[in-house]
């Protein structure tokens, strides 16, 4: 579902336009709540089978097996796009940024807000995001619910935001209401609207320095998909094939028993059959059990199919399949994860594009307290979150020799957080080795070669 509101920003201008304007949108927005709603609830679990309508037969079996596809589908593709956190690079000439950006990301959880949008991306198909200053003067940001946050754009070809929008019911205890209570953002002010009868009162406003909208969208892809919303249908067919297999069985647990030439039968021999498990029967009798036949190989091959389609168009492998099962080559291994891939590498340009937004909010409070940083300065990188063959990396990176820096070379190896510490580390124990050889000279301890020409 895409979700995109869009006016022609003279509107806003005349207050009673503006207001009309917020409105409008906020009812489209309550409209399409429930469709967002449910996407959430299929990762939750709640999925449609569980309101079917139940049988008239009341003797009938009624299982409603929820298979969560849905959940499977959003939780590898979220570890594998954002199990390794991203890191951040402002270079050689900038260590005061990014000494700043780590204590901001570490007041904030970055890591883990990261992880929650990537995940609210991959169920409703977009999250958003606030950046705000907090009572400590601090920045602080923080995930938003998309079923109760959206954005106004202009009308023109860059879609820029005019307005972000964030909204929620709040009970009144004493008049026993509930009201919405809904929040505006511009690139200047926050305004404060209580909504009630279809009608917005401005209860307060104020200023904020963020010099932008405060209300970042993150997007999964340019359709605003999740990724299980192609696959919805798939993953209800299996459910239900999953209860009708389960019903079929319990059909087969309450086979009838059937005696022939015992008319004399009573009640009270069939309790004492139950009791003492012996059945005598004359010279022409006969018992046995009326079963419905079960055709499970047509069931099982169907429910294979529906499995496979689930996970080929979803593009999220299964990763219990026997073709995961002893990889030893991590080129084998990527090639099985291809289609995930191309999954996650149009997660993550939409992703950087909100990061990018937040850095610059950020930056702008920062320039106001007179730090002149240039946020462009800073690199973002992406990590997938594989199974490493440690061997094989190490095996790759000796082979390339003194091709690429040794800064390179480290970032290529899974165990290694910290890049420039572990340099500082490999420098500190070069050094330490040069003292022990009662060496002393000016050589740069950096470079590979000339460290090895002063051992030798």
């Amino acid at each position: 579902m895409k979700i995109k509101y869009t006016v022609n920003p003279n509107l806003l201008e005349e207050p009673n336009s503006r207001l009309k304007v917020i409105r409008y949108f906020l009812e489209k927005h309550i409209s399409r709540r429930l469709e967002l709603q449910k996407k959430q609830d299929y990762y939750e679990t709640k999925h449609e089978i569980l309101d079917k309508q139940a049988p008239e037969d009341e003797t009938k079996p009624d299982n409603r097996l929820v298979n969560n596809y849905a959940k499977y589908i959003v939780d590898v593709a979220t570890g594998y796009f954002m199990g390794i956190a991203p890191t951040y690079n402002a270079g050689e000439n900038n260590k005061a940024l990014d000494e700043d950006l780590k204590d901001i990301f570490k007041l904030n959880d970055e890591p883990d807000t990261n992880s929650e949008l990537a995940k609210q991306c991959s169920i409703k198909g977009l999250a958003y995001e606030l950046v705000y200053q907090g009572e400590d003067a601090k920045t602080h940001f923080k995930d938003l619910d998309a079923t109760e946050t959206f954005l106004i754009r202009d009308n023109s070809v860059d879609e820029n935001v005019l307005l972000g929008v964030r909204f929620y019911d709040e009970l009144d205890p004493v008049l026993e209401r509930t009201y919405i209570k809904v929040i505006v953002y511009s690139d200047r002010e926050i305004e404060y609207y209580d909504y009630s009868e279809r009608s917005l009162f401005e209860i307060d406003i104020e200023e904020h320095f963020f010099e932008e909208v405060p209300i970042i969208e993150y997007i999964n892809n340019e359709e605003m998909m999740g990724d299980f919303d192609n696959v919805k249908t798939l993953i209800d067919s299996y459910n239900d094939s999953q209860s009708n297999t389960a019903n079929d069985f319990d059909y087969f647990s309450d086979a009838y028993l059937y005696l022939v030439g015992m008319q004399g039968t009573e009640s009270k021999d069939i309790a004492e059959l139950k009791k003492n498990r012996v059945l005598l029967l004359n010279e022409n009798g006969s018992a046995g059990f009326l079963t419905k036949e079960i055709n499970d190989q047509a069931s099982e091959n169907y429910k294979t199919r529906l499995k496979t389609d689930i996970h080929t168009l979803s593009f999220v492998p299964d990763l219990s399949d026997e073709k995961f099962a002893g990889t030893a080559s991590g080129v084998a291994l990527k090639y099985k994860l291809w289609g995930l891939e191309q999954l996650t590498s149009t997660k993550q340009l939409k992703f950087q594009k909100g990061l990018r937004k937040r850095l610059r909010l950020i930056n702008n409070i920062w320039r106001k307290k007179g730090k002149n940083y240039n946020i462009d300065d800073v690199d973002i990188a992406f990590y997938r979150n594989l199974p490493s063959n440690i061997l094989e990396i190490v095996d790759s990176i000796n082979k390339l020799g003194n091709t690429i820096s040794r800064e390179t070379k480290l970032e290529q190896i899974p165990f290694v957080d910290d890049v420039k510490l572990e340099l500082k580390r490999i420098k500190a124990e070069e050094k330490e080795q040069l003292d022990d050889l009662g060496i002393n000279n000016n050589t740069d301890l950096g470079d590979d070669n000339a460290t090895k020409q002063v051992l030798d």
